[in-house]
């Protein structure tokens, strides 16, 4: 008989997730500025504008989707839940964990501890887990 479970994510697994996650918000962006650049003058700053708040919108909200798995997240069978219920993770919790990036390595210094939640995991009351199958 299958069982899954879920366990607290590997910190590897969560930068291989976040990773993917950068490609694809900086991948999805370019291609969209592409076709911007089809339809307006060529001295618009609309195709970087594009780029830039395509992958902002997705970089904070992306944990939100698929019942708390960004596309990397999905990619390595992560999930994004709220610390208590262990329930998937919301837009809003999505935007406030990943809000906390632009504080760089000081956000990720909280990955360290043993309940491995960086401090956007804790100020969104979020933690990462991978489920696993017996």
């Amino acid at each position: 008989m299958n069982e899954s479970m879920l366990v607290l994510a590997p910190i590897g697994k969560r930068f291989s997730a976040q990773f993917v996650d950068e490609l694809i918000a900086i991948g999805g962006g370019y291609s969209l500025m592409l076709g911007v650049q089809e339809v307006v003058s060529s001295d618009s700053n609309a195709p970087l504008l594009v780029l830039m708040i395509f992958a902002l919108v997705y970089t904070l909200l992306a944990d939100g989707m698929f019942e708390g798995q960004s596309m990397g997240k999905k990619l390595m069978n992560l999930y994004v839940v709220s610390n208590d219920m262990e329930q998937p993770c919301t837009y809003l919790q999505s935007f406030v964990r990943n809000a906390t990036y632009i504080l760089g390595i000081f956000d990720l210094i909280f990955m360290l501890g043993t309940e491995r939640r960086r401090l956007g995991d804790r100020l969104a009351s979020t933690k990462v887990m991978m489920k696993i199958t017996r």
